[in-house]
């Protein structure tokens, strides 16, 4: 088998790609430089079938252009194929994958891709490696994904190893670990993979196999950006934002986000959407913030996703759309967004836009609540403390209230006021309930009607009829016949 070096090398004139690939380098930057493309070109068709290596050049940069060129030229192809040289094998099983000038056949494909890989053609061994882990074309074999991008690394290959980091960093495939993530990034640097600068700073800020280290973490931002990587804008941004590892300046973050936005990148993007909604730097602006977030969701953004859907709910910087609204919300939740799914539970309890349905809400809230979101805990204590959709059961409600309690959810107070008022499975306590209540009075103004029956009970009338009063004016019902009842015990 004849195969390229790893080394890629970048080439700026005609001889410099010729004397490359006369020496088996892999001219990298060919397709970013149209005029010594054509150059190339013209060179190779003139002098085709004089020498194998341009003969396959010249075929890999028509399967870049010229596609039906290519096809007029696949006996060559063949041929050199048939001679043993992995580009020409890759190539060809390429062409077979997509169809081009053959059926379209996965299976050849990857056996054209294995007889590269397995006779040490790194190009080949990167794509089965990426291919398999990532399950393209349907085929996800992670001990072969490994093994191929283990197989390029060794070479140098900086992409598999920049992967490689990126696999063990999230544990997919493997068994999750940062000491080995951390030393990946550090190879895929040392040979070229601009993005392992971003990689690093991650690993540096979040003390993911190495010590944490902000100043350091900044230090490969700041690389990152330098080199472009489109990653790098929103992570040294966030360091500006927040002063990680360098002083706050928002102008400068706001600058990054919007240099990350023009690159694409979906956390940018969203984050000068956070930036328009609470003002940071920026004037307030829902309409400019739904602009930025709308297109995060569309990119699939899951925080994104739930602000949109947040946004045409209560018609934050556009119009309310509550089917638009549920839509994003679902796909959000979908992504097992906390918050997302308890706003769902809030439309389908309230009927907005929807037919009430307590079960659909109660689902929501329990997803809601297995995700750790406080109100959720709150509302599901509500479930159980009324019997709404199931049986009630007090000492399930006190579970939840108490729980939502120490998450800082201060509604819980109503639960547990209700439930100190009452003597439902905790010992009857007027003065628990009345402090429970008073915390909330200014969020819920229904516990002022609870507070005036607590005070009539403990035959505090003027109290009980202050609170009644109050309960009257914030057009809580019953208050007013409360009122009348409180009125004539005076």
């Amino acid at each position: 088998m004849k195969k390229y070096r790893i080394e890629k090398v970048t080439v700026n004139t005609l001889d410099e790609y010729i004397n490359a690939i006369k020496d088996m380098y892999c001219p990298w930057n060919i397709k970013t430089n149209y005029d010594l493309l054509m150059k190339v070109e013209s060179y190779i068709k003139s002098n085709l079938r004089k020498d194998d290596y341009l003969d396959i050049a010249y075929l890999c940069i028509l399967k870049f252009y010229d596609q039906q060129t290519l096809i007029k030229n696949f006996d060559l192809l063949y041929e050199l194929d048939k001679k043993g040289y992995v580009e020409a094998i890759r190539l060809l099983g390429e062409c077979s994958l997509e169809g081009i000038g053959m059926e379209k056949d996965i299976s050849f494909a990857y056996r054209k891709f294995h007889q590269a890989a397995d006779n040490g053609y790194f190009v080949a061994q990167y794509f089965l490696g990426t291919s398999y882990m990532y399950g393209i074309d349907n085929i996800q074999n992670y001990e072969l994904g490994i093994k191929y991008l283990t197989l390029a690394a060794e070479q140098g290959d900086a992409f598999s190893y920049q992967n490689l980091g990126y696999f063990y960093f999230y544990g997919i495939g493997v068994e999750k670990s940062y000491d080995l993530a951390f030393n990946y990034f550090k190879k895929a640097l040392e040979n070229g993979a601009k993005k392992a600068y971003t990689s690093l700073g991650t690993c540096y800020q979040g003390g993911y196999g190495v010590g944490q280290d902000y100043n350091q973490a900044f230090h490969y931002f700041k690389l990152g950006v330098e080199m472009n990587d489109s990653e790098a804008y929103y992570f040294l941004g966030r360091c500006y934002e927040v002063g990680r590892g360098t002083d706050i300046n928002l102008e400068e973050a706001y600058n990054l986000y919007l240099k990350g936005a023009e690159a694409n990148d979906i956390p940018a993007i969203y984050r000068l959407g956070v930036f328009y909604e609470h003002g940071i730097y920026v004037e307030k602006d829902y309409k400019e913030a739904f602009r930025w977030l709308e297109k995060a969701a569309d990119k699939g953004d899951t925080d994104s996703e739930f602000s949109v859907g947040y946004y045409y709910l209560y018609g934050l910087g556009v119009e309310i759309d509550l089917l638009k609204a549920r839509n994003y919300l679902e796909k959000a939740a979908n992504k097992n967004h906390p918050r997302a799914n308890y706003e769902l539970g809030n439309i389908y309890i309230n009927s907005i836009g929807v037919k009430k349905d307590n079960k659909i809400a109660f689902n929501y809230y329990k997803k809601a609540m297995e995700l750790n979101y406080p109100s959720a805990f709150y509302m599901m204590s509500q479930f159980y403390l009324y019997g709404i959709y199931v049986e009630k059961d007090y000492q399930i409600a006190y579970k939840y209230a108490i729980h939502a309690h120490g998450k800082g959810e201060l509604m819980s107070n109503y639960t547990l006021g209700y439930l100190f008022e009452n003597g439902y499975f905790l010992p009857k306590d007027l003065s628990m309930a009345i402090a429970h209540y008073k915390k909330i009075i200014e969020i819920d103004k229904n516990v002022l009607y609870r507070l005036a029956i607590i005070h009539m009970e403990l035959k505090e009338y003027e109290t009980a009829l202050n609170y009644a009063l109050e309960a009257e004016k914030a057009s809580i019902d019953n208050a007013s016949d409360l009122v009348k009842i409180i009125k004539n015990l005076l």
